[in-house]
């Protein structure tokens, strides 16, 4: 699912004295990222294949649940949500919208890195390295398991809250996701529900998926 384009890789040059050790790496990142345990934000997705560069703004909320909502403004205009058992894709526009179970798909894509728990994620991806520059941590994952959309992850970490995101996909796509405003404060379940309009055109995957 190209939609799921959410991030890109980011080229930076620090100096080694600032690289922490292996365990440090480790433990630190994952307690940090353990912490979203909810994680709400506007955003601009940058992302980059090739020549062409693609801007759009959006809005996060997410939850080691398994549920998510990320709404997408002009010009793609979707939303795109999850209550932990299936994923919904729904575009106002075409008046339609898919359903499909969720299955693996949180592990397979980088929503999964606000979705999951801990020691889920460390079995997906492996801390390659952080470092301290100023008042910003960078670390940089790698995937572990074959079946992920993503190839290498990097995050931006201030007062233990995620500013970037940085992926290199599959597709061989930059995606960079730059947060606004970042929250870890407690999400109401109100939140992650979509209202789709009677009249929808639903097109359901889950028959032949189960």
């Amino acid at each position: 699912m190209r939609v799921f384009c959410f991030y890109s890789l980011v080229i930076y040059i620090l100096s080694p004295e600032f690289v922490l050790s292996d365990s440090q790496t480790g433990d630190e990142f994952f307690q940090i990222l353990s912490s979203h345990q909810y994680f709400s934000s506007s955003f601009e997705q940058i992302t980059k294949s090739h020549d062409q560069e693609r801007i759009i703004q959006g809005e996060i909320v997410a939850d080691r649940f398994g549920r998510f909502k990320l709404k997408y403004f002009s010009p793609l205009n979707e939303i795109i949500f999850s209550d932990g058992k299936d994923l919904y894709r729904y575009d106002p526009e075409l008046d339609q919208a898919y359903v499909q179970p969720l299955d693996d798909l949180l592990r397979e894509t980088p929503i999964g890195l606000f979705t999951l728990e801990k020691e889920v994620l460390k079995q997906i991806f492996s801390v390659d390295s952080c470092k301290d520059m100023e008042s910003i941590m960078i670390c940089r994952l790698s995937s572990i398991e074959e079946a992920s959309f993503v190839e290498e992850v990097v995050f931006n970490i201030r007062d233990d809250l995620i500013y970037q995101l940085s992926y290199k996909d599959t597709f061989d796509q930059n995606v960079t996701l730059i947060f606004n405003n970042p929250s870890k404060e407690k999400i109401p379940i109100s939140e992650f529900k979509v209202i789709i309009p009677k009249g929808t055109d639903i097109v359901s995957f889950k028959n032949t998926l189960e």
